[in-house]
């Protein structure tokens, strides 16, 4: 297999993605202030959902560029070295992370540790976000520490790449451009229509809840842990969505990349991308604004709501030398994309250790240009801890296991396939057996 032409691009939209979130979480623990309007710290914080888009989105655009032709044309072998891949990608930082969690977090509190080792194995084998389940009254993602909640995307991204070796069986076999771009409306169409139908069933689905995990399940007794949010949010099963969106874009990327770029077609690029990027703080404010009323928009806040103008915003830039590609392409952008995985895995340990103890000051000038400043430091210093964690820890560890285990046999290859599908084993065994105790 030939080399993978890069897109840098891509790489610094990585960096916009995991930014996002850490701007949306420090505003919450950063910028306390005694005035009843905590709007700056709210339109902030919204952020957060833009970042997350974007990253399953942008994630199933890459996974696809760069291993469809792997998996298409190796097979099993090819299907066993994307895994290791991915698998050396994410769980040295992780197990890091979670390891720091583990050592600071509830460690005289024997109640919480017993929930703690409980969740552990869950953890440990990436599947938390793949079921619901309660422990000492709270949602299994929030039994570890203060920073490893944020793992259950990592779970979902894991979860997705699992799935994602039928999905590029299914999508290889598309050729023509304007067949894929059908498919991708039809799509786009499909998961909205889905993702706006369970967010009308909120009653049904908390009623579902209580009478299987009792009322720790319900939204009145606490949103956070609700098996509600946990459909619409956290699980992968409906957040597939955006990541096959991302597979679809990649794929009429590639149906379209033979075809010269002409002077139309980038006149009308122009128009569409800054059309796009003016829809995102517009979809935004009409999702998350009081006094909005736009009811679809709202109801497909937890996800997808997004996930249109970031699939082509993603296309965009991957396909058209636009002034957004070219900044996003620099050599800083770049390197901080790069790094974007250490940032998103510690930056609510640095604001935790900085912020836990800051207390809500009262609003005067002075303040605000003290929170601000703090604030702002802060994120630099995620990004700098960051660049030093990619370069001395995830790079080198990442390195050094694909080097490590690479499906260079055909027994090789059928073990780490195996070992990669154990999670996806434990976590349907374990809802099997549940119910059927249940039964």
């Amino acid at each position: 297999m030939g080399r993978i032409e890069e897109i840098p691009a891509l790489t610094g939209l990585r960096f916009l993605a995991a930014i996002s979130v850490a701007v949306a979480h420090g505003a919450t623990l950063c910028l306390k202030t005694q005035s009843p309007n905590q709007a700056i710290q709210h339109w902030l914080s919204v952020g957060a959902g833009f970042g997350m888009t974007l990253f399953f989105v942008l994630s199933g655009f890459v996974i696809h560029y760069n291993y469809r032709a792997l998996i298409g044309t190796q097979g099993i072998a090819g299907t066993a070295q994307f895994l290791w891949a991915r698998f050396a990608r994410l769980y040295p930082l992780y197990l890091l992370i979670l390891l720091i969690d583990l050592l600071v977090a509830h460690p005289h509190d024997r109640m919480r540790l017993d929930a703690t080792l409980t969740a552990l194995p869950y953890f440990l084998f990436f599947c938390q976000s793949w079921l619901y389940k309660v422990i000492d009254n709270h949602a299994l993602i929030y039994q570890i520490g203060f920073n490893a909640p944020l793992t259950w995307s990592i779970s979902t991204e894991w979860f997705f790449y699992l799935a994602y070796p039928a999905i590029c069986v299914a999508l290889i076999r598309l050729k023509r451009p304007w067949a894929v771009l059908v498919i991708t409306v039809c799509w786009m169409i499909l998961w909205t229509t889905l993702a706006s139908f369970l967010f009308e069933r909120g009653p049904n689905i908390d009623a579902h809840a209580v009478a299987h995990f009792g009322m720790v399940a319900s939204q009145v007794n606490g949103f956070n842990d609700s098996f509600f949010r946990w459909v619409l949010y956290f699980s992968p099963y409906l957040r597939i969505g955006e990541f096959i969106l991302g597979c679809l874009t990649a794929h009429l990327y590639e149906a379209f990349k033979s075809r010269t770029v002409g002077v139309r077609e980038a006149s009308i690029a122009e128009v569409v991308f800054f059309a796009v990027a003016a829809s995102i703080p517009a979809i935004l404010y009409a999702t998350y604004s009081p006094d909005v009323g736009f009811i679809l928009l709202k109801e497909l806040q937890f996800n997808f709501g997004l996930a249109p103008s970031v699939a082509m915003l993603i296309f965009c830039c991957a396909r058209y030398q636009l002034p957004l590609a070219r900044w996003i392409s620099s050599r800083p952008m770049v390197a901080l994309g790069d790094a974007s995985y250490s940032i998103y895995m510690i930056h609510m340990l640095v604001f935790y250790v900085a912020a836990s103890s800051y207390v809500a000051l009262p609003v005067n000038r002075y303040t605000v240009a003290v929170l601000g400043i703090r604030y702002v430091f802060l994120l630099a210093l995620i990004v700098l801890i960051s660049l030093g964690l990619h370069a001395t820890f995830e790079k080198p560890t990442r390195i050094w296991m694909r080097g490590l285990v690479l499906a260079r046999t055909p027994k090789a290859a059928y073990l780490v396939f195996l070992l990669c599908l154990v999670p996806a084993i434990l976590a349907g065994g374990t809802v099997i057996l549940r119910h059927a105790l249940r039964n």
